[in-house]
């Protein structure tokens, strides 16, 4: 091989160096680009999983308040009708209780 030639191989073998170097950094830019937008991805992905966790979560508090707030009206019904005959019984044994004494008042008074 004269000179010439080697010197034609050898810019052959530098031009698919530099050729392979440029593929290669060009690779390197396009692995970096997605290693970014799939970071951005994942990202987007748990601030989305936060925002659902965190409607999710007042879905839930909503619900044990409205349950909550039922069960207390519940109560609240049973407690007034528990006072309201409470009161009546209250009420008849009074007038019962003053009827007695006024019997025996009347009996003491008048002597029977």
């Amino acid at each position: 091989m004269d000179n010439k030639s080697i010197e034609n191989f050898l810019k052959m073998i530098i031009k698919i160096d530099d050729d392979t170097k440029s593929k290669v950094e060009m690779l390197e830019s396009e692995i970096a680009n997605r290693e970014s937008q799939l970071n951005k991805i994942a990202s987007d992905v748990e601030a989305n999983s936060e925002v659902l966790k965190v409607s999710h979560s007042k879905r839930l508090v909503e619900r044990i308040k409205t349950d909550t707030e039922m069960e207390q009206e519940k109560i609240m019904k049973e407690s007034d009708v528990l006072m309201s005959d409470m009161d009546r019984i209250f009420s008849e044994k009074k007038a019962r209780m003053i009827n007695r004494a006024f019997e025996k008042l009347s009996i003491g008074r008048w002597g029977s």
